[in-house]
């Protein structure tokens, strides 16, 4: 019957039949609705593959509706430890926390290392605010603020472990109290 269903329990993400769209990090509530940070892969079985990180916002109360979504990624894979590991060119976000106005998503950078991207929270919403309730397309921006942890990465593969020694993937943590 789900199956059967299943567009009533898809979210429309995808801009093209090509792409694919990960969720790793859980959705996070917020006044404007759901702030859903995921993956967005591009010529997802291509040649010209790539991971972002996107966000959208949904219906508080049908979380299946987007109400937006950003127009440019909040993350690509710039820095050295996002370009080189198991698979080139990846940042999945793995989780994700709101706190005292700051985003904090933690990261998986080339299926090898995990880490830890924080910014500020309103200029991600404020570029969520729904343009209408027809259009899920927000006006082209950059996004200001948000940064790559520099202790990055946080993990990565440790040699002297056979286990450990290739890669460390989809971390899942938060930072509460001062701990992570």
């Amino acid at each position: 019957d789900w199956y059967a269903r299943l567009d009533d329990h898809v979210v429309p993400l995808l801009h093209s039949p090509a792409d694919q769209v990960e969720v790793g990090a859980g959705p996070l509530r917020t006044p404007s609705g759901w702030l859903l940070v995921h993956a967005y892969i591009r010529d997802y079985f291509g040649p010209a593959r790539r991971f972002d990180v996107e966000a959208a916002l949904l219906d508080p109360e049908r979380p299946e509706r987007v109400l937006s979504r950003v127009s440019v990624p909040l993350m690509t894979a710039e820095a050295d430890y996002e370009h080189r590991g198991q698979v080139h060119d990846v940042v999945f976000p793995s989780g994700a926390l709101a706190e005292d106005g700051c985003l904090r998503l933690y990261y998986g950078a080339a299926d090898t290392a995990c880490c830890l991207a924080e910014g500020p929270l309103a200029p991600i919403l404020e570029a969520l605010a729904p343009v209408s309730r027809e259009s899920f397309q927000v006006s082209p921006l950059t996004i200001h603020g948000f940064r790559r942890f520099s202790g990055n990465p946080v993990l990565a593969p440790r040699a002297e472990l056979s286990w450990e020694s290739r890669a460390v993937f989809n971390p899942g943590a938060i930072h509460l109290d001062g701990r992570v």
